[in-house]
């Protein structure tokens, strides 16, 4: 099973003024269906509102599936009216990594967020860290459909250091 981890906020919608980005739910429908992975919530909404209720906005937005999970092991609360807390902003790559650890038969998966804070080194080479200003862009579901045509390796393949590597320098100094 193929999965997708997705934070919300920046990735499908403006954090300045929560406006959808159209051609990010467009994106994401392409990667759902020539992937066809499944959705894992990761985002913050997580600790604002039960699945169905994401699931009901995701649906409003566009999104082709719904989620059939959510990272929400590590400072939930049973009815999701916490406050989102320090520490639960620190937790978001171990909540991806519990997750994994419960679960069987994953093949691969990427995670979506618009922030590298949230990304551990042991999910580094799975992350697609999308520009909160654009939201997830065709280059960005095109990284992803990559990360998930690889299968989940002992050693993540050189190659795709390689390419990863190239790509950060490439993002970080636009004049090359």
């Amino acid at each position: 099973m193929k999965i997708i981890f997705l934070d919300i906020d920046g990735v499908l919608n403006s954090v300045e003024t929560a406006e959808i980005f159209p051609a990010a739910i467009q994106n994401l429908n392409h990667i759902i269906q020539v992937s066809n992975a499944e959705l894992v919530i990761s985002s913050f909404w997580n600790y604002l509102y039960p699945l169905d209720q994401i699931n009901g906005k995701l649906a409003e937005a566009g999104v082709c599936k719904p989620a059939f999970a959510a990272t929400r092991e590590i400072g939930s609360n049973q009815d999701h009216s916490s406050v989102v807390t320090a520490s639960a902003i620190g937790a978001k790559s171990q909540e991806i990594q519990l997750w994994l650890e419960k679960q069987t038969g994953i093949t691969s998966f990427v995670i979506f967020d618009d922030d590298p804070i949230y990304i551990s080194k042991a999910h580094e080479h799975h992350a697609v860290i999308v520009d909160p200003e654009k939201g997830l862009t065709k280059e960005d579901a095109d990284h992803a459909l990559l990360i998930l045509s690889l299968p989940l390796p002992d050693k993540i393949p050189d190659f795709y250091v390689d390419w990863l590597n190239s790509r950060r320098n490439t993002s970080a100094n636009p004049t090359k």
